[in-house]
């Protein structure tokens, strides 16, 4: 994904990072730690947010690309990191923000987590909306005219956000009112991945606009093992927010080949590993992760739901393994 050297954007990815890093480790939750961590929170949403937009940007919102410099309403992608300055990541920080309130609200029951809850899942129902194309998320969205971004996207945002609104729509936290948004944003994203990720598309889903590459980060079958989930998930969430049978057909039609691909890495050496490491960032990991819980959570028949958790199970034990390995060498 896109980066830059504003020292803002550095501090937010920081505060997030820290957050998740704090819960990766599964230490106890200290009183200094908490207040760090809303600390970090509330600079982000004060730094970083853009109420107009309902979304949290890589850089200060007045620094965001204006949608001036775009045709049409979309940034044309040409080189690499060039999704238009703040834009790169705005549903993969709203879908983690979003995860990271629902699991605070589970444990604590704090009434005014609902206030940034609401404002982050209507940021991700923009990202699915506003530019007029149905089923594309978009990285990001202009503070200029609250609808223009960058015609690429990739299988990170798309991770994000439909785990994010999913997470959303079955969380004590969700408003009502938004539950229609959130419903239709996740059809209209399984209906455009049915229609383009095809072999004659490279099972991949288009650009915004245009028929541009897209670098193989749109690429939703027959990836890496990190991402063999993904495309399932979109049918999963898809079926459990409406109940309709088309998307369960087709959850159950990839079910098994998502587990056989995520198996592949669980069942890697450390040396393999280390030779995809350069592919596979941290980050993609956590996304592994968010997709295999998605379906689990979702899958009602206890055979199919174990297949998936002795996925993570396996991938827990390995990672375990590795550090360890790596700590004695």
């Amino acid at each position: 994904n896109g980066r830059h050297d504003d020292s803002h954007s550095l501090m937010s990815a920081v505060c997030i990072a820290w957050t998740a890093l704090a819960v990766a480790v599964g230490g106890m939750p200290t009183e200094s730690g908490d207040r760090e961590v809303d600390a970090g929170f509330a600079r982000v949403m004060r730094e970083f947010y853009w109420e107009p937009t309902s979304l949290v940007y890589t850089c200060p919102p007045k620094d965001v690309e204006p949608a001036s410099t775009y045709t049409n309403g979309f940034k044309v992608w040409e080189k690499p990191g060039d999704y238009g300055n703040g834009l790169e990541d705005c549903a993969i920080l709203g879908g983690v923000a979003i995860g990271g309130l629902c699991d605070e609200y589970d444990v604590t029951r704090n009434e005014a987590l609902r206030v940034p809850a609401r404002k982050l899942a209507k940021g991700l129902v923009n990202l699915g909306t506003v530019h007029g194309v149905k089923g594309f998320i978009a990285r990001g969205i202009c503070v200029e005219d609250g609808k223009s971004g960058c015609a690429l996207s990739s299988i990170d945002q798309h991770t994000l956000a439909v785990w994010g609104l999913w997470r959303y729509f079955f969380s004590p936290l969700c408003d009502p009112a938004l539950k229609g948004d959130v419903r239709r944003v996740l059809s209209e994203v399984a209906d455009r991945m049915t229609e383009q990720v095809t072999e004659a598309n490279d099972w991949s889903y288009r650009q915004a606009v245009g028929n541009g590459t897209t670098r193989g980060i749109c690429k939703m079958r027959f990836n890496r093992p990190h991402e063999g989930m993904r495309l399932t998930m979109v049918y999963a969430a898809a079926w459990a927010v409406t109940g309709e049978r088309r998307y369960f057909d087709l959850y159950r039609k990839y079910l098994d080949e998502g587990v056989a691909k995520s198996m592949e890495l669980a069942q890697m050496t450390p040396q393999e590993l280390a030779r995809i490491r350069g592919s596979m960032p941290d980050y993609s990991l956590l996304q592994m992760q968010l997709s295999l819980e998605l379906v689990a959570k979702v899958e009602r028949d206890p055979a199919r739901r174990r297949k998936v958790e002795a996925v993570v199970e396996l991938l827990a034990l390995k990672h375990r393994t590795c550090a360890e390995t790596e700590s004695r060498a």
